[in-house]
C-alpha cells in the first residue's frame, strides 16, 4: 500500500489581517517629501559640480549646477503637488 500524500500546510493568515484591520498605511506629509525634493535638486548636481570645480581648478561650475537643480526641483515639485 502507498501512504497519502501529506497534507500541505498553508499560513494562517486571519491573524495577520486582525493586525491590519482598521490601520491606514503610513504616508509621509507632502510638505516633507516637497522639503525633499527643494534640498536633493541643488544637492545632487551642487556637490559633484564643487568637486568638478576643485578637480578642474575653476569657481564657475558650481552656481550654474545649483540653479539648474533648483529649477529642477521646482519644477518636480509642480508637477508632483501644483496642478489641481
Amino acid at each position: 500500500m502507498s501512504e497519502p500524500a501529506p497534507r500541505e500546510r498553508r499560513p494562517d493568515l486571519s491573524a495577520l489581517e486582525r493586525m491590519d484591520a482598521g490601520h491606514e498605511p503610513r504616508h509621509t506629509p507632502p510638505a516633507w517629501d516637497a522639503l525633499s525634493y527643494l534640498l536633493a535638486g541643488p544637492l545632487m548636481l551642487g556637490l559633484p559640480a564643487y568637486f568638478l570645480d576643485r578637480w578642474l581648478g575653476t569657481t564657475w561650475i558650481v552656481l550654474p549646477a545649483i540653479l539648474i537643480g533648483m529649477a529642477v526641483s521646482l519644477y518636480l515639485v509642480w508637477v508632483r503637488y501644483g496642478r489641481g
